[in-house]
């Protein structure tokens, strides 16, 4: 058996329990865009856990997770359409804008 664990998006659509991050609780497609629904593994600084979305650009992990959808929506949006650095402010910006929660 392995055990090894990924972010990769198809392996983790096949096989949720190697998803790197936490357990998998759904998964959310919206045309090129998708997101990982995970409640996050504790710290070992004594954080609990709580529920996040990674978010992924054409099935590419951006290396960012959300505490929204809305929130991990706006990034994909930034992030496909401006870049990682240019897309990650621009989802900051939004997000404030719009009173949602920030991404981590």
């Amino acid at each position: 058996m392995n055990t090894r664990t990924t972010t990769d998006l198809a392996a983790v659509r096949r096989q949720p329990n190697r998803y790197t991050w936490g357990r998998v609780i759904s998964f959310h497609d919206i045309g090129k865009y998708s997101f990982i629904e995970y409640e996050s593994n504790p710290n070992h600084a004594g954080d609990k856990s709580k529920t996040l979305y990674s978010v992924y650009v054409d099935c590419e992990n951006t290396s960012f997770s959300c505490s929204s959808l809305e929130a991990a929506m706006l990034t994909a949006i930034g992030y496909a359409n401006l870049g990682i650095n240019a897309g990650s402010h621009m989802a900051i910006a939004a997000c404030k804008i719009l009173d949602v929660p920030v991404c981590s």
